[in-house]
């Protein structure tokens, strides 16, 4: 006899229900809602959310109904990871990026530390066919990060968030570079207020990403600046110290 608890026999009890579903033309939504009861109180087998997206797989509307199911699960647990990637399958089958911004900055708001609403933002303003990132857009996502850096200056994933938005734009201009100086100065500034010092080397190093991306704009030799950075990385960084050092020898051979 099966043990019921074996992967491979939930996963065939799945396929056979989606094939009596399609044979009995029975409702699919049926279904969800069986699936939603169910598995309430283990959002987080990978086995339920994959039987929702082969259901859901051609139709953009039951698609819509799907991020809202993820809402309702992120709302309970936000940094569930397979209801986040289900979010990014189901949107990009719906094609509304742009709906979902308002919902990834109200958890944001709630815990600026969650490393899976960063990477949805990210996926968002990234591959949304109506967000490319002009140059307006991306002094628009510099503002409204700055707050969260500011909040929270040792925030590695908004970090990885800033210098990822810089890195969008093959050259970027005096207002784009001012406009995340100053977003690195400020948070540079709440820093040494708050004394916060669990993960110094998150702003040094996004000041290493500004000081490349000064020089490549205009020319100017930063070699001293970028040496102390590097001085200051290997400090805080001990782990990384050999790298922080070959960064500072081949930007002094650059200049």
């Amino acid at each position: 006899m099966l043990k019921q608890s074996s992967s491979t026999v939930l996963t065939l009890c799945r396929l056979f229900r989606r094939k009596c579903l399609v044979e009995l033309s029975l409702p699919v939504q049926n279904e969800l809602d069986f699936i939603e009861e169910t598995a309430g109180g283990n959002p987080k087998n990978y086995q339920m959310w994959f039987h929702r997206r082969e259901l859901c797989s051609k139709n953009p509307q039951l698609a819509l109904g799907e991020i809202a199911y993820s809402s309702r699960v992120l709302n309970h647990d936000a940094k569930n990871y397979h209801a986040w990637s289900h979010r990014q399958w189901a949107i990009i089958v719906a094609g509304n990026f742009d709906e979902d911004l308002g919902f990834t900055h109200a958890l944001l708001d709630k815990d600026g530390r969650n490393n899976s609403a960063w990477n949805h933002k990210w996926f968002l303003v990234t591959q949304g066919s109506s967000l490319q990132l002009s140059k307006e857009a991306l002094l628009e996502q510099l503002s409204e990060l700055g707050p969260f850096l500011s909040a929270a200056p040792s925030n590695e994933a908004a970090w990885n968030y800033f210098k990822g938005l810089l890195q969008q734009k093959a050259a970027i201009d005096e207002q784009v570079q001012g406009a995340a100086e100053a977003v690195h100065s400020a948070a540079q500034l709440s820093q040494a207020s708050l004394g916060d010092k669990s993960n110094a080397a998150q702003p040094l190093a996004a000041k290493l990403h500004l000081l490349q991306l000064r020089k490549k704009a205009s020319g100017e030799s930063l070699a001293a600046e970028f040496r102390q950075a590097c001085s200051e990385l290997i400090a805080v960084d001990p782990i990384r110290a050999r790298y922080w050092a070959r960064r500072q020898v081949d930007f002094a051979q650059a200049c």
